[in-house]
């Protein structure tokens, strides 16, 4: 029976794979992209709306030439590795019912999907957020050893996009949450991470303060730009279209279910489940006040994926036809 399912899901990689190829070599830039493409032809330590993350991406896929195709090739790069990624930790950590369905959600699913051919900052974002759970997964549930990768993809993160903060908030409440991970809290380990996270993030804070705030002036007037009903329910309508009604329930509802009943969960259910706890918060409460893009909420389902992945394979009979008519 899985025999057909790893044919299907390389199937879908390869297919997938030559089809943003293909996309994104006869395509024109779109604005956005255009304007990343000039923060690469001038490197700096920060940006007025972003971290310099995304401008030393396309600098390295751009070195040689530059057009539409180098701009993007980082983008399908990034997403390409993280089938492998998801796959293999699924496999190792779990089994691999859940690496296959990890695989297959950010293979295919559109809020994934559109961040493979369009570069823009949540590009990177995805990569190394979802390279920091997996991470401090491991660290905090397999070796100590593992903290010190998982600082630098956290700070990396951040240098992505700052919303890489709120998992990692919910990254850091973990062991004050679980008793049985509270020794983390008197181990170097954990706190060498969180220094090394601050020391890769530290530059554009400098840059930050030598630019007298630019970004934190820029990034809020757009946080405190006006919201109203109506945009908060556009944004949520639109991101469930998105990314589909089993990702959205799975990454905004089961959270909460499983945080209530953290004391008869799993410890690695309530892991996935704050990392994507603390973001949805957020993300809803301020959307009741500002008017957000479809695209900022996206590190609530970067962690939702492994809850998404853990549940339905689980309950795979149940929820093999709800999975499938949402792919």
């Amino acid at each position: 029976m899985f025999n057909r399912k790893y044919i299907f899901l390389l199937f879908s990689i390869i297919f997938l794979t030559i089809l943003r190829l293909f996309f994104i070599s006869n395509t024109m830039l779109v604005d956005d992209e255009a304007y990343y493409a000039i923060y690469a032809r001038h490197l700096a330590l920060g940006y007025i709306d972003h971290g310099p993350m995304i401008a030393y991406m396309i600098y390295f896929f751009t070195i040689l030439i530059e057009n539409s195709f180098t701009v993007r090739l980082g983008s399908v790069t990034f997403i390409t590795i993280l089938f492998y990624v998801l796959f293999h930790f699924g496999k190792i950590f779990y089994n691999k019912k859940i690496g296959f369905i990890l695989c297959l959600i950010v293979c295919i699913n559109m809020i994934f999907h559109s961040s493979a051919i369009i570069i823009t900052p949540d590009a990177p974002l995805i990569f190394f957020l979802i390279l920091t759970i997996i991470y401090y997964y491991k660290a905090y549930f397999n070796n100590d050893k593992y903290f010190f990768p998982a600082g630098i993809f956290l700070g990396l993160s951040m240098l992505s996009k700052v919303s890489a903060l709120f998992p990692a908030i919910g990254i850091i409440l973990f062991p004050i949450m679980i008793k049985e991970k509270r020794s983390y809290l008197r181990k170097k380990h954990f706190y060498f991470s969180l220094l090394i996270a601050l020391l890769i993030f530290s530059p554009f804070i400098y840059w930050n303060i030598q630019n007298n705030l630019a970004f934190v002036r820029y990034q809020g007037s757009h946080i405190l730009a006006q919201g109203t009903l109506q945009t908060f329910f556009e944004l949520w309508t639109g991101i469930l279209l998105i990314c589909g009604p089993i990702l959205f329930y799975f990454s905004l509802l089961l959270p909460c279910k499983y945080l209530i009943q953290y004391k008869s969960v799993p410890s690695d259910k309530i892991y996935f489940s704050i990392i994507t706890f603390i973001p949805t918060i957020y993300f809803l409460f301020h959307s009741l006040f500002s008017r957000m893009e479809l695209n900022w909420p996206i590190p609530i389902f970067v962690g939702g994926i492994f809850i998404t992945s853990i549940f339905i394979s689980e309950n795979w009979r149940k929820y093999k036809k709800w999975f499938i008519f949402q792919l």
